[in-house]
């Protein structure tokens, strides 16, 4: 077999016999987690540089321990926690402006996501399938049928206002991937209306002290990474790692300095030095892989990280940011 079943005990051989120097709590955490999951997913910073011959097994560096994998495995699933918050609030902003946009400007309309002459003409093929898709969530909570698909607030809706249910309501019922695809398909006036609302979120945010104007071509960029990384964490995939569409640059700092266009100042400056924690105590951890992990996440350098703290605090603040985050002002 490709990947014959092996026991604990045999997983345990398996990782000896490849110089990973195992210690007695090793085998709790691979019944827990499975060996697929922690050594598969982060050995590749662990293992021997030196060439290996045609067919030769994974061969792990001098020193290397079990928990020095199941450290980064950790640090990895805190990485997908904090994100997955931060996400679920930018994919909440990102619903509100939309709605707001696209019912503003259908306000006499009855459902007008469920027209496709209010989308982008060229792109009828894929809106049809949109519109599809939505209507059949919307039938789900009208006849009775799909119970356990059904939400109360939409049933409200259908019953109560003549099957009307406003944009805004049905958002809840929609993922973050399908509100991108319901942009996507919007028509580019529309798309900018939707751009200019985020941009003037952000704007507010900022307390006036940006002007920095978020186009539509950079919006879109900004939620393929989004959506990419949310369902990442969703799925609980290995993050640290992960770069949308295999571009170096599509990295998850990317999409963690993509969040300060939809988190409030104050939530983001938070969110951002509870990042900063998560790297102090890997890198005191894991000092010998600290260089590749950094790089491996898509932080060019290290007082890059001080520098956009600095940038988006407004203040100035300790050049040893990634020693101890504690040390800078305006703490949240």
């Amino acid at each position: 077999m490709y990947k014959p079943f092996r026991t604990v005990n045999e997983q345990v051989q398996i990782l000896e016999s490849r110089n990973l120097i195992v210690g007695d709590d090793s085998s709790h955490y691979l019944r827990r987690e499975g060996y697929y999951d922690i050594i598969n997913g982060y050995k590749d910073l662990f293992l021997d540089n030196k060439p290996q011959s045609p067919g030769q097994t994974d061969h792990f560096a001098d020193t290397v321990t079990f928990e020095d994998i199941y450290t980064l495995f950790l640090f990895d699933r805190n990485l997908r926690f904090l994100m997955f918050e931060g996400l679920a609030k930018a994919e909440a902003v990102f619903k509100t402006a939309c709605s707001y946009c696209f019912m503003g400007e259908h306000r006499t309309e009855t459902n007008p996501y469920l027209n496709v002459g209010n989308y982008d003409q060229s792109k009828t093929g894929s809106a049809n399938k949109l519109i599809n898709a939505v209507f059949n969530k919307i039938r789900n909570n009208n006849d009775g049928n799909h119970p356990k698909k059904e939400k109360d607030y939409i049933r409200h809706c259908m019953i109560s206002h003549g099957g009307e249910v406003p944009l805004w309501v049905l958002a809840n019922d929609l993922c973050f991937g399908q509100v991108k695809w319901f942009f996507q398909v919007l028509d580019k006036d529309m798309q900018i209306k939707i751009s200019e609302e985020i941009t003037e979120i952000y704007r507010h945010t900022r307390q006036g002290q940006h002007e920095y104007k978020i186009k539509t071509d950079k919006l879109q960029r900004i939620l393929n990474r989004l959506v990419f990384f949310r369902n990442i964490c969703a799925h609980d995939e290995r993050l640290f790692c992960a770069k949308y569409d295999n571009r170096e640059n599509e990295s998850v700092f990317a999409a963690i300095n993509d969040l300060r266009f939809f988190l409030d100042k104050d939530d983001y400056i938070a969110f951002y030095r509870r990042f900063l924690r998560l790297l102090r105590g890997i890198k005191h951890k894991l000092p010998d892989q600290w260089a590749r992990l950094h790089e491996s996440m898509g932080i060019r350098h290290e007082d890059e990280l001080m520098t956009k703290l600095e940038k988006y605090e407004g203040c100035q603040t300790s050049s040893a940011v990634i020693t101890d985050p504690e040390n800078t002002r305006n703490k949240p």
